[in-house]
């Protein structure tokens, strides 16, 4: 019975696809993007004319944006020449040249990857994707979080991103896994999500919640004889580079070699083809990151890269697919193609694939070249009504949370004009000076000039470190760790001078909303042993997910 219901389904999931694709002529929303392909060398002129190629031809089929792939101003065979050949992305000569042709052929631009000199880390680069509008504008950039590095010595591979790229900052909890005995039931797991899809005007319902209940626990791994088995496998995204190296096999690939990786995942940006996430290459082998693109609306994954000709082979259109099928967006991947140099060679294949899997243009190993692709917007919303895996998220047992996402352009990706306009830090305290008096504050002490309000038991206090503009901290004067330490008058005290501050903070940023907080005891993410109310003004928009800034405030706390 549970057999023929199964082949019932995929039957009608065919029907479904068959439909779907017979339709696919007659939507509406329709845009046009150009993904492009091309072999990067040491010559960034000779790189430069065959940028400028593919845009003046493609802007000629009428596209509203091209995607060019990861180091498309250059690749070279060594690390001398690779930093030496970085400019800055603000007065740089090869960005601004991509920036005038934007504006002059009037089109988006997606530069996937180019090489941008870091004044924090002189020894190494960022691999920064650059957005720029059809005025000429950056838009947005995003700094590679994953840097690809692999060392084969007896094959003599070395491909170390790392060795010119500095590391980021990941954290992720330990999990605790149940031993069970061999030979009884250890473990038990109850299917979390049920395939619910109901299409009234195609006669289509399929609804596994209709005769079954969904679990609501995802079950550690465990232990057995072939070793730790697990339903959902948990993931973990380290701390220090991806760098491979086994001499024995004469393997040594590390971006991290001269690579600094970016700290942010980067809003979704508004073009004219829908909302785009930014990521690079080897970022796609980190579902969490596309995922996390995909909650915050993107409806367009960008992933321009430099893939190897062997991983490429194995692994390019597989990844590929997985991401745009599991986040239902379109996926963009420009790619390097042939030969740059003795020690390098690309795969090729750029590639734009919709949200149900399908490809829709493929480049094969054509260098330098360009497929003209029709982005519809009716496309994607009917695959995500049809298949409403979002809605079918458990939430409640499981979550994804961006502990680091940014949504305006760096400062030094801002052209002088704009960065000169920027408010004085919202941190006006500098350290105590010896004579100064000052409050205690758990093990550290808070100097009066850094305190704006003072009542009889309590007083409030500029932060340091302020989440969003505007976050303030109440305490009482007295050390107490606990509420339940208060006294009943200070108590009293304490609660009306975080209603007083709080209504002065609303007055001060002009809004409507206060985010107030305390976190009582250590497991509630307390880190100074002091009773203390966190006051954090909120405008609508300042964080994508409302609930961002408690994994902010943890941040802050560490």
């Amino acid at each position: 019975m549970m057999r023929n219901w199964h082949l019932n389904i995929l039957r009608s999931v065919t029907r479904l696809d068959f439909i779907r694709q017979s339709s696919n002529r007659n939507m509406s929303g329709i845009k046009k993007i150009a993904v492009c392909q091309m072999t990067s060398v040491a010559d960034k002129a000779k790189n430069m004319e065959v940028v400028s190629s593919l845009i003046s031809n493609a802007a000629k089929e009428d596209v509203q944006m091209l995607f060019f792939p990861e180091a498309c101003d250059y690749l070279c065979d060594n690390k001398n020449d690779t930093l030496n050949f970085a400019e800055p992305i603000i007065g740089g000569a090869t960005v601004g040249s991509y920036r005038k042709l934007a504006a002059q052929y009037n089109v988006w631009l997606s530069m996937g990857g180019v090489h941008e000199k870091d004044v924090e880390h002189p020894a190494k680069v960022s691999n920064t994707h650059i957005i720029i509008d059809n005025k000429g504008n950056i838009v947005q950039t995003y700094r590679k979080l994953h840097l690809f590095d692999v060392e084969i010595p007896e094959r003599n591979i070395r491909l170390k991103e790392s060795d010119f790229c500095v590391p980021g900052n990941h954290i992720v909890a330990p999990v605790d896994t149940p031993i069970g005995k061999v030979g009884n039931i250890v473990q038990t797991y109850r299917k979390l999500h049920l395939f619910d899809v109901e299409i009234p005007e195609r006669n289509i319902r399929l609804k596994e919640s209709d005769f079954c209940v969904s679990g609501n626990h995802i079950v550690a791994p465990v232990d057995t004889p072939v070793g730790k088995v697990g339903n959902i496998v948990q993931t973990y995204r380290k701390l220090d580079l991806f760098d491979v190296e086994i001499p024995e096999r004469n393997i040594r690939l590390k971006e991290s070699d001269f690579c600094v990786p970016g700290n942010h995942i980067v809003a979704p940006v508004d073009t004219p083809v829908g909302k785009v996430g930014l990521a690079i290459c080897y970022d796609m082998r980190f579902p969490e990151l596309s995922t996390s693109l995909s909650i915050m609306k993107a409806e367009v994954l960008t992933y321009p890269s430099a893939f190897t000709q062997h991983t490429g082979a194995a692994h390019w259109h597989v990844l590929l697919r997985a991401r745009a099928i599991e986040n239902q967006c379109y996926v963009i991947a420009a790619a390097q193609s042939g030969t740059h140099n003795a020690k390098r060679k690309s795969y090729g294949h750029a590639v734009c694939i919709d949200p149900w899997g399908e490809v829709l243009a493929d480049c094969e190993e054509t260098s330098p070249c360009y497929k003209v692709v029709e982005i519809s917007e009716d496309k994607l919303q009917d695959v995500r009504r049809n298949m409403p895996v979002f809605q079918h998220r458990r939430r409640n047992v499981y979550s994804l949370y961006c502990l680091s996402v940014r949504k305006d352009l760096l400062s030094t990706h801002k052209e002088p004009s704009e960065s000169s306009g920027s408010k004085l830090p919202d941190t006006p305290c500098g350290p105590e000076t010896p004579d100064e008096p000052s409050y205690a504050f758990g093990h550290v002490k808070v100097p009066e000039t850094c305190v704006f309000f003072k009542s009889k038991l309590t007083y409030a206090f500029v932060n340091l470190r302020c989440v969003i503009p505007g976050h303030v901290l109440v305490a009482p004067i007295r050390t107490a760790e606990r509420n339940k330490d208060l006294s009943e008058e200070e108590a009293q005290d304490f609660y009306k001078t975080i209603r007083i501050v709080q209504s002065l903070m609303e007055k001060v940023h002009s809004c409507e909303s206060c985010t107030v907080t305390i976190q009582d005891g250590e497991a509630a993410g307390r880190t100074v042993h002091h009773l203390h109310c966190h006051i954090m003004p909120r405008k609508k928009g300042d964080f994508i997910d409302n609930d961002l800034i408690y994994l902010e405030l943890a941040k802050h706390d560490q």
